[in-house]
């Protein structure tokens, strides 16, 4: 069930985002800059919450990968963006890395 609600979080801010690009609608009077600043803070907040909670490394990886490519595509994305984007995935980045010692901690602590 777990995997439905992830891909939903996705599913859900990519196509907020192209149907708000498309329409040129930009929601509470905020640039499109803006509007995207404000969804890759929001996803990143998301991903770190829900990857705590989950402890599931696979689910914080989406949101690197998809930050990594936010970040290498330059053609229509500004810098702002970008520092952002690779902003949210090195502390989801730094998310994944406390899970794996957590996880190599307890696996410590159960060999003994």
């Amino acid at each position: 069930m777990e995997s439905i609600e992830f891909l939903l979080n996705v599913l859900t801010l990519a196509n907020l985002g192209a149907v708000f690009y498309a329409q040129q609608f930009s929601p509470v009077s905020l640039s499109m800059d803006h509007w995207a600043l404000v969804t890759v803070i929001t996803a990143a907040a998301i991903y770190i919450w829900m990857g705590l909670g989950t402890r599931d490394i696979v689910y914080c990886g989406v949101f690197i990968w998809a930050s990594i490519g936010i970040y290498l595509k330059t053609e229509g994305i500004t810098e702002s963006v970008q520092i952002a984007a690779i902003t949210g995935a090195a502390l989801v980045a730094l998310t994944v890395v406390w899970l794996v010692a957590q996880r190599l901690r307890w696996l410590g602590n159960s060999s003994q």
